[in-house]
């Protein structure tokens, strides 16, 4: 997943040089570890693109997901207070904030 991510940046960065990305790790056991995750692609991305794409968020593994998949229902109405429901409302808070 790391090097699609990678791959996509790359892809992109070539294709529309000064696109506007940023990166939202996704299925972290921590939020340590989506910072860790997040460390690696910036460290390639600098080094071989010599670009810096912000990190947005870092949305942690949590079962309510699987569920919510389950029931056909939104994670946010369903279970609102699970660690990956307020993990997206971080990120979507972050890009509101960045849009205004």
């Amino acid at each position: 997943a790391l090097t699609d991510a990678y791959a996509f940046i790359k892809v992109t960065h070539q294709e529309t040089p000064g696109a506007r990305m940023g990166v939202v790790v996704n299925l972290a056991a921590t939020k340590r570890d989506g910072e860790r995750t997040y460390g690696t692609l910036l460290k390639a991305c600098k080094g071989f693109l010599k670009i810096e794409p912000p990190l947005y968020g870092i949305v942690r593994r949590d079962p309510k997901v699987r569920e919510t998949i389950r029931h056909q229902t939104p994670l946010l109405t369903r279970y609102p207070n699970s660690e990956a429901a307020q993990d997206v409302e971080a990120v979507a808070r972050r890009l509101i904030d960045e849009a205004s």
